[in-house]
C-alpha cells in the first residue's frame, strides 16, 4: 500500500470516528437546584376582620421573601401572597408552578402580580397542601400529620430563578390559623358549632357569572379598563336570600367593591345551607370575582 493510500485510510477513518461522535446525543442540562431561603424569625397570625393571616420571613436582604397564607373561611385552601424584591419585572399575569413537600405534588397556577407600597407581590388562590385545586368540590381533608409534615415549598417563576421557602413545620402555625377562623366566625355573627356540623353549606342557584350583569349596569369609563380580583362573603338567610355582603379583598380601583357588592345583593340567589337535622340555617357564601378589562368573570 503506497503512503498515500495510507493517509487516505486514516482520513476515512478519522471521518468515520468523528460522525460517530457527533451523533452520540448530549446530556440533558439539569437545572439548578431551587435557591433554599431560610425561615427567619417567627410566624405571625393577623386576626383581620374579615380574613386570618399567617407570615413569615424568609432569606435576607435583596432575596428576602414574605409569604403570607390567607383564608376567607374554614377549610383546607388558601390563597398565598409573595412579597420581596426577587418579584421584580414580572408581568401582570403568568403561571407559576408551586409545590409543597415532602409530599404535595406540583400544581401550576394562574398568578397575579402588582405592588404593596414599592413592594413587589405575586398572588396565588386556591391553594392546598396536597397540591390539589382549592376549588375541586369533595376533596378529603387534609390531616394535621400531613401539615406538620409540609417542611417547604418551592415556586418555579418564569424568567426567574427557582427557589423554596424553608418553612421547618406548618403544623403549628395552621393549628394558629384554624384558632383565628374560628373566632372569626363568631366576629361574623356564626356559630363554628353549626357550621361545622351542616349537611349541606350554601350552594348558587344558578351560574354565578349571570349575576353581575354589567350591560344593564355598566361599570363607570374611568374603572372599566382595568384587571381587578374582588374577594367577597355574601351572608345568606335560612330562604336563600342575600342579607348582606362583605369585601373581604379587593385590588384597585375601589370601585369595583362597591359594583360587586350592588350586582351580587341584586341578582344572587342560593340554595339554603342546612345544618345537622336538614333545617334550612342561616349562613354565608365566600367567591372571587375576576374583573377583566371592560369585561366579567367569576371562579
Amino acid at each position: 500500500m503506497s503512503r498515500l493510500d495510507g493517509d487516505e485510510t486514516m482520513y476515512r477513518t478519522m471521518m468515520v470516528l468523528c460522525a460517530a461522535i457527533v451523533t452520540i446525543p448530549a446530556a440533558a442540562a439539569k437545572d439548578p437546584a431551587p435557591e433554599l431561603l431560610a425561615h427567619a424569625g417567627k410566624w405571625q397570625v393577623d386576626y383581620d376582620k374579615e380574613a386570618c393571616h399567617l407570615l413569615a420571613k424568609f432569606g435576607a436582604g435583596d432575596d428576602e421573601v414574605i409569604a403570607r397564607f390567607t383564608r376567607y373561611q374554614p377549610g383546607d385552601p388558601f390563597d398565598l401572597t409573595l412579597y420581596g424584591k426577587r418579584l421584580r419585572g414580572l408581568p401582570p399575569r403568568l403561571n407559576v408552578e408551586v409545590a409543597f413537600g415532602p409530599a404535595g405534588a406540583p400544581l401550576a397556577r394562574e398568578a397575579m402580580t402588582g405592588t404593596a407600597g414599592k413592594t413587589p407581590m405575586l398572588l396565588l388562590s386556591e391553594l392546598r397542601l396536597d397540591g390539589a385545586a382549592g376549588e375541586t368540590a369533595n376533596l378529603p381533608t387534609i390531616a394535621p400529620a400531613r401539615e406538620a409534615a409540609a417542611a417547604d415549598a418551592t415556586f418555579k417563576i418564569p424568567r426567574k430563578p427557582a427557589f423554596r421557602l424553608g418553612f421547618g413545620s406548618l403544623g403549628a402555625p395552621l393549628a394558629a390559623l384554624r384558632a383565628c377562623q374560628t373566632d372569626l366566625l363568631r366576629h361574623w355573627g356564626f356559630d363554628p358549632e353549626t357550621e361545622a356540623r351542616l349537611s349541606r353549606r350554601v350552594m348558587p342557584a344558578g351560574e354565578p357569572a349571570r349575576w353581575l350583569d354589567t350591560a344593564e349596569h355598566p361599570l363607570p369609563p374611568e374603572i372599566a379598563d382595568n384587571n381587578v380580583v374582588v374577594q367577597y362573603r355574601l351572608d345568606v338567610d335560612s330562604d336563600g336570600l342575600v342579607s348582606a355582603c362583605h369585601i373581604l379583598y379587593r385590588t384597585e380601583p375601589d370601585a369595583f367593591g362597591d359594583v360587586t357588592c350592588s350586582e351580587m345583593t341584586r341578582n344572587a340567589r342560593f340554595r339554603p345551607a342546612l345544618d345537622a337535622a336538614g333545617k334550612p340555617v342561616r349562613s354565608f357564601y365566600v367567591n372571587k370575582v375576576r374583573w377583566l378589562a371592560s369585561r366579567d368573570d367569576t371562579d
